[in-house]
């Protein structure tokens, strides 16, 4: 369970994996441009995956179409609030007495075909992260410049 003092910190991983998924992208294709076209398209594509793999499933009844949904990046970055932040109680007096109203944080997009618990999310993003993040040092690491 996250609690409210630690949700920033927990919120820091979504900019963080954009950040590093058109850092990777750039140093892939060696140009900016490419790597905004990389990181504008990758999640497009990551929320319609959703489509195939409920085919998948559907034709398959198999449950690996549904498991990859949870391990998709866009779909668990757009629901990153559903998953961490909890529920705010609202007191409202009425004539009747008070009454307590419960509001959730609610996220947009399409959601993962299975339930996913907020740790698995976070690491999943993170994974993802320090992945885009290798792939960017090694890349640039054994690139050779000739002058």
């Amino acid at each position: 369970m996250v609690t409210l003092h630690a949700l920033p910190l927990r919120i820091s991983h979504q900019p963080a994996a954009t950040l590093l998924l058109g850092v990777m992208a750039a140093v892939i294709g060696r140009s900016l441009a490419f790597g905004l076209a990389v990181g504008l398209s990758w999640f497009a594509v990551d929320n319609l995956a959703q489509l195939p793999l409920t085919l998948g499933y559907q034709f398959t009844h198999s449950d690996l179409w549904r498991e990859a949904s949870g391990f998709l990046l866009g779909p668990l970055l757009n629901r990153l609030p559903d998953y961490i932040a909890p529920p705010w109680h609202t007191v409202t007096q009425t004539p009747g007495g008070p009454v307590t109203v419960t509001n959730q944080v609610s996220g947009f997009g399409v959601m993962p075909l299975v339930a996913v618990s907020g740790s698995q999310a976070l690491a999943v993003i993170g994974a993802y992260a320090i992945l885009f993040a290798l792939i960017a040092v090694i890349l640039t690491w054994r690139r050779e410049t000739l002058e």
